[in-house]
């Protein structure tokens, strides 16, 4: 008996961590999922302003109440999918990059500044984009 029972002890308190990941589904259902939490707090939200429009105090409490816990839903998804390094659907990715320029001055020659326009740069106050001014030598 003893021979039977210890393995089998030490095995299944081996495999109890394993059991968390044994219902692990795609990362598609959290993303349809997520599509399901931002719809109902829509409607909460619709739920929200009728009551506010109507006057009814119980109505307002609870649809807020409902506000909140699915917000607080929302935010569990998006730190579960953000764990999972899935980005969600309904949000764009953004990228942060940087634009390298490399601007080569020269000495202006008296020649090329007979025969042809020069430009002088403006900037507009309101919008800060440059415009430019020809300048007659």
């Amino acid at each position: 008996m003893k021979t039977y029972l210890k393995p089998m002890m030490i095995t299944a308190l081996l495999a109890l961590p394993l059991l968390g990941v044994a219902n692990a589904g795609p990362v598609t259902d959290l993303q349809d999922r997520r599509v399901d939490i931002r719809q109902s707090l829509r409607d909460h939200r619709d739920d929200l302003n009728t009551a506010i429009r109507i006057h009814d105090t119980d109505g307002i409490l609870n649809a807020r109440a409902r506000i909140r816990e699915d917000e607080a839903r929302l935010q569990a998804n998006t730190d579960e999918l953000a764990r999972l390094q899935a980005h969600p659907k309904d949000e764009p990715e953004t990228e942060t990059y940087l634009i390298k320029r490399t601007v080569t001055t020269t000495a202006a020659s008296p020649f090329h500044s007979e025969f042809s326009p020069q430009f002088k740069v403006r900037y507009d106050a309101v919008t800060g984009k440059p415009y430019y001014i020809r300048v007659y030598p």
